[in-house]
């Protein structure tokens, strides 16, 4: 009996569609988190007090941007902004 790898027939093929699959089940948790963000500010803060995060920038920007178009329901006001920057396609 012969095992199945990632490296054989259609090896880079079967890589690329792992990675775009992966990659959307992680924009698809960030999306989830992001959604869930304000009613988790009690429990994850002391008082609910969001601290200040006007300097910050999102480690996830390039993911969600690869994805968005993807995701809607989760990141329909990102889309049209992302559409252009992102140039990259997803197979399907």
């Amino acid at each position: 009996m012969r095992r199945t790898t990632l490296r054989d027939d259609g090896g880079q093929r079967r890589r690329d569609r792992v990675v775009a699959v992966l990659g959307l089940a992680l924009a698809r948790i960030v999306g989830v988190a992001d959604a869930l963000f304000d009613e988790s500010a009690d429990w994850l803060w002391f008082g609910g007090k969001v601290p200040d995060q006007s300097a910050r920038r999102s480690r996830n920007e390039a993911l969600v941007a690869r994805y968005a178009a993807q995701l809607p329901e989760l990141f329909g006001d990102r889309q049209a902004a992302n559409e252009d920057a992102s140039g990259v396609e997803v197979p399907a």
